[in-house]
Formats: C-alpha cells, sequence, structure tokens
C-alpha cells in the first residue's frame, strides 16, 4: 500500500495540481475529510498557489473548463459510475487523450479505494497532519492462493422473527434468460477506450492498465495480490462480498 501510494502522488503521469484537485473531489463527493486534507497537502507541496486552492475548494466557477470538466467526472465516477455517458468520456479523451483519461480514473479509483478505507475505520489525520509519501521498495515474492480455510457447515436457516418487517434489497430477480441477454448486450458493447489486438480472452481491465499506464497496474495488482494473500479470506464469502458490491454499484463487469 506505500508503493501504491507513492505511485499515485508522485509517479502519476498526471499534472500534480490536476491529480491532487481529482483527488480532493473525489473525497469531497464521499465526504472523506482524510483524504481532503491529503489532497490538499499535496496541492500546496506541489506549490499550488493558495488562490488556486481557494477556487478549487470554495469558488469552483473560477476553475477553468477543462478542469470542471474532470472534476465533475470524479465526482460522478466516486457517487454514480453507472451513469457516466460515453458522450462524457468521449469529450475528455478529446481534450486528454486515451492514455491521460485512464490515468485519470486510476486516480479516482485509488482515491475511492483509500478514502472508503479510512471512512469505514473511523481514522483520522495524524496528529501532526498529513504524511508525505514514502519511497520505500519491498522485496517481491511470489504469491500463491492457498486452499479455503476449513469451515463448518452452517446450521439449518430458521426464519427469525426479527428480519419479518426488514424491506428486501432493492434489487430485481434476474432470471438465467435474462442474465444471458444483458452479457451478449454488454460483450456487443462498443469499449469507450481503444483496446489493443491481443488475445481475445485476455483479462480486459487488466489489459487497458498494462497498455496504457503500465507502472500503476503494476502497483495496484501487487497490492490486491498482498491483500489476497494476507487475508485469505474464504473464496465463497469474499465473493459474495465482490457481488453484492458491484451488484450495488450496477457494474456489469
Amino acid at each position: 500500500m506505500l508503493e501504491l501510494d507513492f505511485a499515485h502522488r508522485v509517479c502519476s503521469p498526471l499534472d500534480p495540481k490536476l491529480r491532487g484537485q481529482i483527488r480532493w473531489a473525489a473525497a469531497r463527493a464521499i465526504r472523506c475529510s482524510y483524504g481532503e486534507a491529503y489532497a490538499l497537502a499535496d496541492l500546496r507541496a506541489a506549490s499550488v498557489r493558495e488562490e488556486d486552492i481557494l477556487a478549487l475548494t470554495v469558488e469552483p466557477e473560477r476553475l477553468p473548463d477543462d478542469t470542471r470538466a474532470v472534476l465533475a467526472f470524479a465526482r460522478k465516477l466516486s457517487t454514480a459510475a453507472h451513469t457516466i455517458s460515453d458522450e462524457q468520456v468521449g469529450r475528455l479523451i478529446t481534450r486528454y487523450g486515451e492514455k491521460e483519461v485512464v490515468a485519470i480514473v486510476f486516480c479516482v479509483a485509488y482515491s475511492n479505494f483509500l478514502d472508503r478505507l479510512t471512512l469505514a475505520l473511523g481514522l483520522s489525520v495524524e496528529p501532526e497532519g498529513p504524511r508525505p509519501p514514502l519511497d520505500v521498495r519491498f522485496a517481491r515474492r511470489g504469491f500463491e492462493i492457498g486452499a479455503a480455510p476449513p469451515r463448518p457447515r452452517p446450521d439449518p436457516l430458521v426464519p427469525s422473527p426479527r428480519s419479518a418487517g426488514l424491506a428486501a434489497p432493492d434489487w430485481e430477480p434476474i432470471d438465467l434468460n435474462r442474465l444471458r441477454a444483458v452479457l451478449k448486450t454488454q460483450k456487443a458493447r462498443q469499449s469507450r477506450i481503444t483496446l489493443p489486438e491481443t488475445d481475445p480472452s485476455a483479462n480486459r481491465w487488466g489489459l487497458v492498465g498494462r497498455t496504457y499506464q503500465p507502472a500503476l497496474a503494476t502497483a495496484w495488482s501487487a497490492c490486491t495480490q498482498a491483500f489476497a494473500e494476507e487475508a485469505d479470506q474464504d473464496p465463497v464469502f469474499e465473493q459474495s462480498v465482490f457481488w453484492i458490491v458491484t451488484r450495488t454499484k450496477q457494474c456489469f463487469y
């Protein structure tokens, strides 16, 4: 995580001012004061003028049109990603190019990852203020996916009288035929970004990262692999949580 933090705060190809603005907008969108504080600290470390910080935090109408478009995208990606349109992404690509737009998405994704971690665990900013990024490297070793940890067979479910009045999640049940139809429609979609010619069976989100922002993608993969090994979660539980999160966010992928 320290390597991933350094990659985004120092090595990202985004201009330091823009990436600090993006991180602040994403943190403000989900009400994470920790993320806001770190974004402002990074902006000041990059010698961004106080009047520009004031424009970001108080007077956004003073920001350039291009910056406002990126920050609007960051806010929507943080709170309602499924509502982002092809046209919105297309305008960003026209202005910044595909490589930089992928870096913008990585920046928002990392901001949300860290901000939601701090929100869930109730972490406050360090007493001496936000810490600078650390340029550290950890020894690499192979990761192995072990067998599922042993678990007892659950007792038969007994309906609880306390749950009788609770509303069911606001999810439509999807039967198998409808699911197949939705998947067929999604497979026929035209990607918003150019996919390089490669093995059609390749993982597409990984392919995009490796092609457009390999350093950021490598740092992210190392972090998630470390999590998988250290957490050693029951795979059924892990994939159930993953499904709930993606279903809640309406992420067809």
